[in-house]
C-alpha cells in the first residue's frame, strides 16, 4: 500500500471553494506535476501526463483503495461537514 502523507487530504484543501494544491518533483529526465483541484464542488486529480482530470475517489481506487467508506475516512477524517462535501465526488464513481 502506497503511504499517505501525515496531514489528512482536508488539511489540504478546501472543500467549500476554488483551490489548487500542486506537488512537483523532478528527475533527471522529467518534472513530474501533480494536482488536486476542485470544479464543480467535485475533487480531482490533475497530471501532466494526462489529459483529462482524474476524479480523485478514481485515483485511490487506482492505488487499491477500494471502499468508499475508506476513502472517506483517509480524506475527510470523522468531520461530516467534509463528508457531505466529499460525497459528491464519491457519487461521481458510481456512475
Amino acid at each position: 500500500m502506497i503511504p499517505l502523507p501525515q496531514k489528512s487530504l482536508r488539511e489540504s484543501i478546501n472543500l467549500d471553494g476554488n483551490s489548487n494544491r500542486a506537488d512537483i518533483s523532478a528527475t533527471h529526465d522529467r518534472v513530474v506535476k501533480t494536482y488536486v483541484t476542485t470544479k464543480a464542488k467535485r475533487l480531482y486529480l490533475r497530471h501532466n501526463s494526462f489529459k483529462e482530470l482524474i476524479p480523485i475517489a478514481i485515483a485511490f481506487k487506482a492505488m487499491g483503495i477500494t471502499s468508499d467508506k475508506e476513502i472517506l475516512q483517509l480524506i475527510c477524517g470523522p468531520d461530516e461537514r467534509y463528508q457531505e462535501a466529499f460525497g459528491v465526488s464519491l457519487e461521481e464513481t458510481a456512475k
